[in-house]
């Protein structure tokens, strides 16, 4: 069993920016983010923010999201991989790499979010509806100005890896990610569970999520 470990200081101008590293020691600090699981070797292992783990931080989605706010320690469960099943061709995955910068423009995060290759997908097949409602600008504008007049409290939110809530009803396998190969189970895929980025469906399956959530918590949809 090795560990991938991801060191998540806070650098300064003169500090080197934080990257992912393998090593056999199963010491960690408080401040270390933890990702068990037998990989096969690789030169590189990219830095992780959302990393998909297989079972679920939240009881059942696919992927699991780490964030300088959580230290996590997540180990991968096999019982998800499925061997490959005739007729139905599994999605390719790549890791998207991004360097989080503050206000100052200096690098504060290293991160990494795995996504789906969606230009593989079939529609038929991998998904079927895919449309999602986006507020327009006006309504935005018209809203604070409102709110303005007034003298409404207006609160903004944001929710973390928002499209890894999203729950899909197609049956969707995708390839192991990159670095995280199981050398016992080269050919078996995953069972996406729920949604990850860059699946056709994720937008429509997040906003499926939230309506239902606002829905039940007394909010009303206005026609």
């Amino acid at each position: 069993m090795e560990t991938l470990t991801v060191e998540s200081p806070i650098p300064t101008a003169s500090s080197p920016v934080p990257t992912a590293c393998l090593n056999d020691s199963l010491e960690t600090s408080s401040k270390a983010r933890l990702v068990s699981k037998r990989v096969a070797h690789h030169e590189e292992s990219p830095s992780l923010d959302n990393i998909l783990s297989l079972t679920n931080r939240f009881d059942d989605i696919f992927g699991v999201s780490t964030s300088s706010d959580d230290i996590i320690g997540v180990e991968a469960d096999v019982s998800n991989m499925e061997t490959y099943i005739s007729g139905v061709r599994p999605i390719g995955t790549k890791w998207v790499l991004k360097n989080k910068k503050d206000e100052r423009g200096i690098i504060i995060r290293n991160k990494a979010r795995l996504v789906a290759q969606r230009h593989t997908q079939e529609e038929g097949i991998d998904y079927d509806e895919v449309f999602a409602p986006v507020a327009r600008i006006e309504a935005i504008r018209l809203f604070l100005a409102y709110a303005s007049f007034m003298a409404f409290t207006v609160y903004q939110m944001d929710v973390k890896s928002a499209f890894l809530y999203g729950t899909i009803g197609e049956e969707v396998y995708v390839m192991q990610p990159l670095g995280f190969h199981d050398p016992d189970y080269p050919a078996k895929v995953y069972k996406v569970e729920k949604a990850m980025y860059g699946l056709h469906q994720a937008p429509r399956a997040w906003y499926g999520t939230l309506s239902k959530y606002l829905l039940k918590n007394g909010f009303q949809r206005v026609p």
